[in-house]
């Protein structure tokens, strides 16, 4: 897997395409800051995270100095990857997500009392990317139930039949993106949750953990984290979840009782998504065997009823 590079018209003023930057245009060293975008546009990503890293910025309880600066050369990085269709994962990407995160992270605080005219540019980026990786990949994340019950296992529990068929650089590749969405979410949620959004932080702490797991440490630990912290803002927001069974038992393996019909549908006020296309909706049908298992369709239940039919009869004893 090689770095991926920004491949634009050798000129500005040769390239019919405007340049997407994100400097403030006040700043004294604009030129300068011109020519680094320059350089972003012909090199890697690799070279965007080593300018950033060169800008000598200050952030403490004071404000900001130059953190802006920052925040425009990994934006103007993003974009340029993004360019590419599809986007190429790789530890570069990736290296630039885990930045932007992290600077996202420690403005938190400083943007509820100082007006980061960036602040909003960035998470904004980072959440549209979210979507485009989410979009561009041929695998469908895996079912975390919102509603707590008496059993709960960890991540390690839901991913017994989530190995992957791809092999070589696609595989690797596609562990990139996966850690570069689960980054991003969890980031998202953690924003939600300082915000005291919280059923917003449920969403997106549920999507960090629906990922499939990658083999990188860091991101395993997020996923991990994100369960147990979706599971206690669940618990502590309880009362507040209004249950409506709507769901007629058409949905279900089994619609033989009105009990099977009642404990099929999954009612809770957070998304669910289907165990086979990954579709999501307030409100899903479960499998009526194994109780757990949610799909949009009796299509969806067809088709992954040979791959559900194994754990289906081992939690139904």
């Amino acid at each position: 897997m090689y770095s991926p590079k920004l491949i634009v018209p050798p000129s500005i003023a040769d390239s019919k395409l405007e340049v997407k930057s994100y400097f403030p245009t006040s700043s004294t060293n604009h030129y300068h800051q011109q020519l680094n975008i320059e350089s972003i546009r012909q090199h890697s990503l690799q070279d965007a995270i080593r300018l950033a890293s060169q800008v000598n910025m200050k952030h403490d309880a004071n404000g900001c100095y130059r953190c802006d600066i920052v925040a425009g050369y990994y934006m103007t990085a993003l974009n340029y990857a993004r360019e590419s269709e599809p986007i190429q994962c790789n530890s570069d990407l990736f290296d630039l997500t885990w930045q932007m995160t992290n600077l996202v992270l420690s403005h938190r605080e400083t943007n509820k009392f100082q007006y980061l005219h960036w602040f909003d540019l960035i998470i904004a980026e980072l959440w549209e990317f979210a979507k485009q990786l989410k979009e561009e990949s041929f695998e469908c994340d895996l079912h975390i139930p919102t509603i707590a019950s008496g059993k709960r296992g960890s991540i390690d529990s839901f991913t017994s039949d989530s190995s992957s068929t791809i092999g070589g650089s696609e595989h690797e590749e596609e562990n990139y993106r996966r850690a570069i969405r689960i980054t991003i979410y969890n980031c998202r949620a953690l924003v939600y949750e300082q915000s005291n959004e919280v059923n917003q932080a449920i969403v997106y702490y549920r999507k960090c953990a629906s990922v499939r797991p990658t083999p990188f440490e860091p991101q395993q630990h997020l996923q991990q984290i994100a369960l147990a912290t979706m599971q206690r803002l669940v618990e502590a927001s309880r009362p507040s979840i209004k249950h409506k069974n709507t769901y007629s038992s058409t949905f279900t393996f089994d619609s033989s009782s009105s009990s099977s019909t009642n404990s099929s549908v999954s009612s809770c006020s957070s998304t669910v998504s289907c165990s086979y296309c990954g579709i999501e909706k307030m409100v899903m049908p479960v499998c009526a065997r194994c109780k757990s298992q949610p799909y949009c369709s009796v299509r969806c239940i067809k088709a992954h009823k040979l791959s559900h039919e194994s754990s289906c009869s081992s939690s139904s004893h």
